[in-house]
């Protein structure tokens, strides 16, 4: 996150992130049951996860 970022900027990164694990994990449970699930429909993952922490 950028060095200004606020703490609503914080909450809004944190329920895409959720949102992201939240589609990926209840279509591999339905994988497991047998439903065919499409990957693409899950939330995408928010752009943090391409930053690198800072030392």
């Amino acid at each position: 996150m950028a060095a200004d970022a606020t703490l609503r900027d914080v909450v809004l990164l944190v329920r895409a992130d959720e949102a992201h694990h939240r589609d990926f994990n209840h279509g591999y449970a339905s994988s497991l049951g047998g439903s065919p699930t499409d990957r693409a429909l899950a939330a995408p993952y928010p752009p943090h996860a391409d930053t690198a922490l800072p030392a």
